[in-house]
């Protein structure tokens, strides 16, 4: 599965004109050329439909706290493809508000922890979530002490989800292994009446569907590579709106946009970066367009 209908090449008349929103000359950045390479190389969030899409079921999940049954979510996709990135859209708007309140363990409503890498166990499980809140613990503690610490903690703070990036880590040893790591998943969440989201690649999906239960209890959600179409164009269209280069976008020239697929895979990360590269070489060509030449010298070897 891929985002977006495939382009007939030979229907597309080498433009996208009609299909892209908005393709208009951007207001130009300001300041010196290190302060507009360093604006186009920041972090800034783009809308699409997917991650609207996703963005929407954590809100739900987030609003439906205190379950007997809480709802889970598996959210697979390729490296570098928009996945964490979404998952840090969400907890920016829902904790933008966020206060301490005094007396009570300093832990946000929203937690996300990377699941450590290594002989996976639900005691670096634990280590990991306790070191991610900063609470101290002893690391020559017995599992279930590390346990009912991470069962108190989330509790007095009132946690209401948890985020576990990199799943796939954790689930990296043998059938027994996975299986113990997939059942700590499941009590935590019963315990603690939370929902947990997983994010991970596709690895982690097929080990998901091997239990009925687990694969019930946290179904996927799919973030996969676009496809080159219409919507992939309007991606980049918006991409090169947030980079205000004063000059035309490219997005409607069809062989720019067909070489920014292929060079990025379709992945969301790379072709982000190549649009700030692109951007960035744009300062010293001495053309007023975007070509698609410029995209291959933004991938040639320092």
């Amino acid at each position: 599965m891929r985002i977006g209908k495939m382009i007939d090449p030979y229907t597309a008349a080498g433009t996208f004109a009609g299909t892209v929103k908005r393709m208009t000359r951007w207001r130009k950045s300001p300041g010196t050329i290190e302060e507009r390479k360093q604006f186009f190389k920041r972090d800034y969030w783009v809308d699409y439909p997917r991650a609207t899409e996703l963005l929407n079921r954590f809100d739900d999940m987030y609003a439906a706290e205190g379950q007997v049954r809480p709802e889970g979510m598996l959210v697979t996709g390729p490296p570098n493809n928009g996945k964490t990135s979404t998952a840090f859209k969400f907890m920016r708007d829902r904790l933008a508000g966020y206060q301490k309140v005094d007396g009570r363990p300093d832990a946000p409503p929203i937690i996300k922890a990377e699941t450590p890498p290594g002989a996976p166990s639900p005691r670096s499980l634990y280590m990991a979530l306790l070191q991610e809140v900063g609470a101290p613990y002893n690391p020559r503690s017995a599992e279930q002490v590390l346990y009912n610490q991470v069962i108190q903690l989330f509790t007095e703070s009132g946690v209401r989800m948890l985020i576990l990036d990199e799943i796939h880590n954790g689930l990296a040893g043998g059938p027994n292994q996975q299986r113990i790591m997939l059942n700590t998943l499941k009590s935590l969440s019963n315990t603690l009446q939370i929902s947990i989201v997983m994010i991970g690649t596709d690895d982690a999906r097929v080990m998901f569907e091997r239990d009925d239960q687990i694969k019930s209890r946290f179904p996927a959600f799919e973030m996969p590579a676009w496809e080159f179409s219409e919507e992939y164009a309007q991606l980049v269209d918006d991409m090169f709106g947030a980079m205000e280069l004063g000059i035309p976008s490219p997005a409607s020239d069809y062989d720019f946009v067909d070489e920014l697929h292929q060079l990025s895979g379709g992945l969301m990360g790379k072709t982000k970066k190549l649009v700030a590269e692109a951007a960035c070489a744009s300062i010293n060509s001495p053309s007023k367009n975007l070509e698609k030449s410029i995209l291959r010298h933004c991938t040639r070897p320092a």
